[in-house]
């Protein structure tokens, strides 16, 4: 087996730590880096089993982020919903998963901003990036006028 699938495999599979009532942080190892996942506390082991699993299908959708770009995230933080306007009537979502990842400074890649990718499988399946450079940060061309969808 090559060292990436190996990585990727540890990545996908690595569980998230739930704690009621505040927050848990999940820590996944890359090969010269650690990013730190922040999940929201707030919400039900349901929807935390949902929000992880939305996760891992983003992961392979985009693994530059997760690998490549890992290094530069000062912070990323995956919540659950039940409830979207924009994307319920664009796409027909009524349940999504959202990462927010802030960027550093020392980036070459939307360097400084925060991202947001929404995921989902209700309705039409897939993820959104909320500006380019999110979809930038996973090798996708993006709208540079807002939000980008990306089928699974």
């Amino acid at each position: 087996m090559s060292r990436t699938f190996i990585i990727l495999m540890i990545v996908i599979l690595t569980p998230v730590a739930y704690v009621v009532g505040s927050a848990a942080v999940e820590t996944w190892n890359e090969p010269e880096n650690q990013v730190d996942l922040l999940v929201d506390g707030s919400i039900t082991p349901g929807e935390r089993e949902k929000a992880v699993l939305l996760l891992n299908r983003l992961r392979e959708e985009c693994p530059r982020l997760f690998t490549r770009h890992a290094s530069v995230i000062e912070k990323m933080q995956l919540t659950y919903d039940d409830f979207t306007l924009y994307r319920g009537e664009n796409h027909g979502w009524t349940q999504e998963a959202k990462l927010t990842v802030k960027i550093g400074n020392d980036s070459r890649v939307a360097t400084g901003h925060t991202v947001r990718y929404f995921i989902s499988e209700t309705g039409e399946e897939g993820w959104v990036a909320n500006k380019y450079e999110a979809a930038e940060l996973c090798g996708k061309d993006g709208n540079r006028g807002g939000y980008t969808f990306f089928q699974f």
